[in-house]
């Protein structure tokens, strides 16, 4: 059985090529343009989303900073308070013996005085 041949022939060469009409040809370059505007459009919006992206990373990196700058201060604040309340207990426990001795010795004066009468 002798070989086929093809029935339809492809052009060899890529010059060769189909012939559009007019109308073909204004449709095909307002579909090149429509695609280049798709193209930017997209292009646009991976750019805003890349930016959205960063903005709210760059936020919340901002907001760990400021509450670890907060809650140190606050530990800071707090060290403090604990610090001066030591200081005014201990200040508290001077006055407290020192009244004690002023106390004990007004007793011993009154007790020499009534013993003199």
């Amino acid at each position: 059985m002798p070989a086929e041949k093809p029935k339809v022939k492809f052009p060899e060469s890529s010059e060769a090529s189909v012939k559009l009409s007019p109308f073909e040809q204004k449709a095909d370059e307002k579909f090149r343009d429509i695609n280049t505007l798709l193209y930017v459009v997209v292009i646009v919006i991976v750019v805003m989303v890349v930016s959205a992206l960063i903005s709210v990373g760059a936020i919340v990196i901002d907001q760990l900073h400021f509450n670890n700058l907060t809650y140190r201060e606050f530990s800071e604040s707090k060290n403090d308070k604990v610090e001066l309340e030591r200081r005014i207990t201990a200040v508290e426990n001077k006055i407290d013996n020192a009244n004690q001795q002023i106390i004990i010795e007004q007793q011993k004066q009154i007790e020499n005085l009534l013993k003199k009468k």
